[in-house]
């Protein structure tokens, strides 16, 4: 009878510990579970490089790493500018267990955190849980990874939360060799990237909405010039997005620019027909997003119409 080949054999993983005889035993213990490619990370550079080297799917980190900040650190692999797998199972591990601690490692998109000393089989029973069930994830302009609610809202739609990739229960339950898992990241990116523009025209739209609002009633300059910079902010970052892959959008994005920044040099007193274009063009760009099947010639004819009564958008930011 033919042996069975070790399942983790193939986990890429990586340990990251401060502490000389916890690593010893964190590296004992997922040696004994099999994991034979483990990579010991006693710096920020030496992590740094192994996550862009190769495509990682498991990251055991001691938070006070020397050089690394962690949050900085995991936000970028998560957001995909940094390492080659933002879908890698992050465990953080920590001195400081404070709840303060604790939510800035959450907000930082781990999939676990654990107080240290961690005891070798309550970290062996986390990864094989992840392995198992891991929380789909969201993506929206400030923060990707997964969804920090124990449960979903009541209104909350089904585009709004994205079952990921999880490389290493590829490895070792389908076996998926590594070219199949590079195309299993790329597809889910880009559905993560999806995300990101609905999560960009629900923001566009809640600003467009509060401005208009105070217009309506006419309450003085307030928070205005705030929320018209951060308009202008949040449609760069659609438009920089979309150029490429949907530049009828962000064809759009840039006259929603236009539009706000023209609003942004008269704020007390802007030309009615600007603010009839900042609520067309907020309405478009969600309809455009959210539709499956929308012609995108009739999106950038729309797009040229406005940008030709509107004008170029600026470059300069709004004071």
């Amino acid at each position: 009878m033919l042996l069975r080949q070790n399942p983790y054999g193939d986990v890429r993983a990586v340990l990251c510990e401060t502490n000389p005889a916890l690593r010893s035993g964190l590296q004992a213990a997922l040696f004994g579970k099999g994991l034979r490619e483990l990579v010991i990370c006693k710096d920020a550079d030496v992590l740094a490089a192994t996550l862009c080297e190769d495509l990682i799917d498991l990251v055991v980190c001691d938070v006070e790493l020397p050089g690394l900040d962690f949050c900085d650190m995991a936000q970028r692999l998560r957001q995909n500018a940094f390492g080659r797998n933002p879908f890698t199972l992050l465990i953080a591990t920590l001195s400081d267990a404070s709840v303060g601690e604790v939510r800035r490692m959450i907000n930082a998109g781990v999939d676990r955190v654990l107080r240290k000393p961690v005891p070798m089989n309550v970290i062996m029973d986390h990864i094989d849980a992840l392995v198992d069930s891991r929380k789909p994830f969201v993506a929206t302009e400030g923060y990707v990874g997964p969804t920090r609610r124990a449960a979903p809202r009541s209104d909350e739609s089904w585009e709004e939360l994205v079952a990921v990739p999880n490389t290493f229960r590829s490895r070792i339950v389908e076996r998926t060799d590594d070219d199949h898992l590079r195309l299993l990241v790329e597809e889910g990116w880009a559905k993560l990237e999806e995300m990101k523009a609905l999560s960009s025209t629900a923001s566009i739209n809640r600003l467009i909405d509060r401005i208009l609002a105070h217009y309506d009633a006419n309450d003085g300059m307030g928070s205005l010039r705030t929320d018209l910079n951060r308009l202008v902010a949040v449609s760069r970052n659609l438009m920089r997005r979309s150029r490429g892959s949907a530049d009828h959008i962000a064809g759009l994005a840039s006259c929603l620019i236009s539009v706000t920044t023209q609003i942004a040099q008269n704020p007390q007193s802007p030309q009615r027909v600007h603010l009839q274009l900042l609520a067309k063009l907020g309405e478009v760009i969600k309809r455009t997003i959210r539709a499956k099947h929308d012609s995108v010639e009739v999106i950038q004819q729309i797009a040229e119409t406005i940008e030709r009564f509107s004008g170029p958008a600026p470059g300069e930011r709004l004071n």
